[in-house]
């Protein structure tokens, strides 16, 4: 199938920075969007600690699948019609277990009872998450205990290819503050642009990487969350470089 590529797939002179055009549109995909990433986590209670507490995501749902268990994290505000329509769920099956309970003489409700993860959602949340966007998926696998996940980063060992996830803030200095009050390991503070933070080979040398992306990364950091993926905090707002470093 031939592409229609709205640019030259490369390669550019170092220190290039090329902005396409937009694609022409295309019925066929005009509705596709970008939904989830997964990742593997080796201790759920550790990494929702790390996304959820420290970073504000949000467990959207969790599902057990049997041999692992899945966790859907979002922010905050996702899809709010399926919160809403969760919420209307959620009110139904509770009248419709009082009722139960009185036909039986016992009006008591247990808490455990109101607790919408026990009581609603068994198939709305999966069902429901194409409408959503922005989302993380965590893979727990008991069985994977004792093996070994790789960032993607570390070319000393296989399996290179993933490198990082991004999250934007406000500013990334009081996020690595935060991220340090929890106790996570910085691997790229602010201020430095150093080859080894940036996921290349080591025979990559440090004057190969042009000063106008050195001045952008600059600004960013990379932080490690409990499995050792690599996870950057971007400034909402990034200073471009000088001209004269582009």
């Amino acid at each position: 199938m031939s592409t229609d590529l709205n640019f030259l797939p490369g390669p550019y002179p170092p220190g290039q920075h090329i902005i396409p055009p937009p694609r022409p549109d295309s019925p066929a995909t005009s509705e596709f969007r970008l939904n989830h990433l997964m990742l593997r986590i080796k201790d759920p209670e550790a990494s929702l600690r790390f996304y959820n507490d420290c970073l504000g995501l949000h467990v959207v749902f969790i599902f057990n699948a049997g041999p692992w268990t899945i966790y859907y994290l979002g922010p905050r505000d996702v899809d709010r019609r399926w919160v809403k329509g969760w919420k209307a769920k959620l009110v139904e099956s509770q009248r419709e277990e009082r009722k139960k309970r009185m036909l039986k003489g016992n009006q008591t409700i247990k808490a455990r009872d109101r607790r919408p993860w026990r009581k609603c959602g068994r198939w709305e949340g999966m069902a429901e998450i194409g409408t959503s966007k922005e989302l993380l998926e965590l893979y727990y696998i008991p069985s994977d205990k004792n093996r070994e996940y790789t960032s993607g980063n570390d070319y000393s060992k296989g399996g290179v290819g993933f490198g990082h996830i991004g999250f934007t803030v406000p500013d990334v200095g009081e996020a690595l503050k935060r991220v340090k009050e929890f106790g996570y390991e910085v691997i790229k503070p602010l201020d430095e642009a150093k080859v080894g933070q940036m996921g290349l080979p080591r025979n990559v040398a440090e004057e190969e990487v042009v000063e106008g992306y050195r001045h952008v990364f600059r600004q960013l950091a990379f932080v490690r969350d409990p499995d050792g993926y690599w996870v950057e905090l971007v400034p909402q707002v990034v200073k471009p470089p000088p001209t004269s470093s582009v």
